[in-house]
């Protein structure tokens, strides 16, 4: 995942979820670790057994 990536995703208002402590202006985007533990976690893929 790349800066790049998740701040196109910000700017469509898709998942994760993030903090901006500095405001809508502010540079600043903070990401809670339970949050993208979830989301990751909700993107499993099962796989056959060999």
């Amino acid at each position: 995942m790349t800066e790049e990536i998740l701040s196109e995703r910000r700017k469509k208002r898709l998942d994760p979820p993030y903090f901006k402590p500095t405001g809508d202006r502010g540079k600043v985007v903070l990401y809670d670790r339970s949050d993208i533990t979830a989301w990751v976690r909700a993107s499993k893929v099962a796989t056959r057994p060999g």
